[in-house]
């Protein structure tokens, strides 16, 4: 069988890929293969990428994320027409936002294998989600607007939209082969979420054999308020910093994607630090909350119109504990002096660390780089070549 593991974003997608990953050759010897083909080798770090997102940024065209050397969906269709396993696991959050045509190539491939083949989706209230992405994309640089703004944009996005998701998949594969899982303990086998994800692949989480392998605690849990707050305003260029502070220097230069991403992830530890990641803070309004719980029981309601087994509806509002913002979070309620100790302290992390956003030809981060990019023009030299050669011929 061949399980493909689509996210959704922010459902415990990390969680479930650092368990696979950390114990892909544990999981062998169970006849369960989660492919290394797809995955980026670190080198810097002597440890593969834990998802398979190279197969998704090429079905997705993106180019300049795809990297060749990891294997694409040909090396993907090499490797399972060779496996000798009983079960082969891809994932990659980035699949829920395929289009339909990309859905399509990348069943052709996996269904020249003669597999059985299942999609696992797993899904979130939308109460729960929506800060969540928020706080994502907060730390990520891709978001600078307060969460209203954000709100107003996310509830019309239909990459979020878990019907609209789980359609183009089984438009393709049929809705017999979809396997829907909620983010909730209430609803999880066990009240957990790797016991589900193993169970939603017919394996039983209770064989001494799956129990004894280790389990990391929940993986890339968002940041306290005060620390993505923070961020936003370093990055939006409203943090109160002098020009001549480091890091406004180095805001105002242009810092690329790897490296606005790795200058979040030195302030979420920089937040850590100060103990402001305890407190999660409060982002929906009331009405805000209704209508994404109300957005949310639809989504079930369509779901379980075409899956062979219903899902529950959600628990209300109440049942789940909502509480209501009592302000809408932002950087000025944050003490000036105590901001601006943040800031020195995210510097001096920035500087003690030449892997956070250095080019230093010394660093490991640029190391693993420079290795990519030379390995990526060798493997494109030898497809030249070969494409020249076929061509002669």
């Amino acid at each position: 069988m061949i399980v493909v593991h689509i996210g959704l974003p922010k459902c415990g997608s990390a969680t479930i890929q650092t368990f696979l990953n950390e114990n892909d050759e544990a999981l062998r010897s169970l006849a369960v293969d989660y492919p290394r083909v797809g995955r980026v080798l670190r080198r810097a770090r002597q440890s593969f990428a834990k998802a398979h997102h190279n197969f998704a940024n090429e079905l997705k065209g993106r180019a300049e994320k795809f990297n060749p050397v990891a294997g694409g969906v040909a090396s993907l269709s090499d490797h399972l027409r060779k496996s000798p396993f009983e079960t082969t696991i891809l994932s990659s959050e980035a699949f829920a936002t395929c289009n339909g045509e990309s859905v399509e190539r990348l069943a052709s491939i996996l269904q020249s294998a003669g597999q059985p083949i299942r999609i696992v989706m797993v899904i979130r209230n939308l109460v729960a989600q929506a800060p969540s992405n928020y706080a994502q994309r907060i730390r990520h640089g891709y978001n600078i607007h307060d969460f209203d703004t954000f709100f107003d944009q996310w509830r019309r996005d239909d990459r979020f939209n878990s019907f609209e998701i789980a359609s183009r998949w089984a438009d393709v594969f049929g809705w017999d082969a979809m396997r829907i899982r909620v983010l909730d303990p209430s609803r999880l086998l066990n009240g957990d979420l790797i016991d589900d994800f193993l169970d939603s692949l017919d394996l039983d989480p209770d064989a001494p054999t799956l129990r004894a392998l280790p389990r990391q605690p929940r993986v890339n849990e968002s940041a306290g308020w005060m620390t993505l707050e923070a961020i936003r305003a370093m990055f939006a260029g409203h943090s109160g910093m002098d020009r001549d502070h480091p890091l406004a220097r180095l805001i105002e230069n242009g810092l690329p994607e790897h490296k606005m991403k790795r200058l979040g992830v030195a302030a979420e530890q920089t937040g850590e630090a100060f103990g402001w990641n305890r407190d999660r803070g409060r982002y929906l309004t009331r009405v805000q909350a209704e209508q994404l719980h109300v957005a949310y029981a639809e989504c079930l309601q369509r779901l379980s119109d075409h899956l062979p087994l219903r899902l529950e509806p959600p628990k209300d509002l109440e049942a789940l504990g909502f509480v209501e913002r009592e302000f809408l979070p932002d950087a000025t309620y944050i003490p000036a002096g105590t901001l601006s100790d943040f800031y020195q302290a995210l510097a001096n992390r920035v500087a003690e660390s030449a892997d956070v956003i250095s080019d230093d030809p010394n660093s490991s981060a640029n190391a693993q780089r420079q290795a990519d990019k030379k390995a990526q023009r060798t493997a494109k030299r030898k497809a030249e070549r070969q494409a020249s050669g076929l061509a002669g011929a």
